[in-house]
């Protein structure tokens, strides 16, 4: 399984035997979004919490937050030592993972309001979003700022079957038809 748990940084920090919790549970990495919930997405995130997740956890971490350029993403590399970096929908992936020369994977996100638009167009996003990155490992698929309150649970189900079935043969091409369905 894959974690996403931003809230982990804040219990290794206060708590140095909270540092195994993520790796008991058996989660694969940990994505770390530094920034307090009376932030949200704004005001400047700690880059420092995602250093001290990763010095103290022995599973990949993520670093995301105000990686907003190409120079952005390398400057949080050099700072934190993170082993996979989130970049915005509005970032290539394919010009991000040429800079960053694969030496750490990319969590590449799609617009959250693309779910709700319609099955095809959904599905042409989802795509491309896995299309940009290219063949190979290292690519997170994630919905950038989470899932919007209006979007139908169904929809997220399809995205799921629709990037396991598109990325599960290494091909990029999934046994699913036109509108997601097996």
């Amino acid at each position: 399984p894959l974690a996403a748990v931003a809230d982990s940084a804040v219990h290794i920090l206060v708590d140095p035997h909270a540092e195994h919790l993520s790796q008991h549970q058996g989660d694969d990495a940990v994505a770390v979004h530094p920034r307090t919930a009376t932030q949200g997405f704004r005001g400047e995130a700690d880059w420092s919490i995602i250093a001290a997740v990763k010095q103290t956890l022995a599973i990949p971490v993520i670093g995301n937050g105000d990686i907003c350029s190409y120079a952005d993403g390398l400057a949080m590399m050099a700072e934190t030592g993170c082993d996979a970096l989130g970049v915005d929908w509005t970032i290539d992936l394919a010009d991000a993972r040429r800079l960053v020369q694969d030496k750490v994977a990319l969590q590449g996100n799609l617009d959250p309001a693309v779910l709700l638009a319609d099955r095809k167009v959904i599905r042409r996003e989802v795509s491309e979003t896995l299309n940009s990155f290219g063949q190979g490992d290292g690519h997170v698929f994630n919905l950038g700022h989470g899932v919007l309150p209006e979007t139908d649970p169904e929809v997220l189900e399809r995205v799921v079957e629709h990037v396991h079935s598109s990325t599960g043969d290494g091909t990029g091409k999934g046994d699913c038809d036109e509108d997601g369905e097996r």
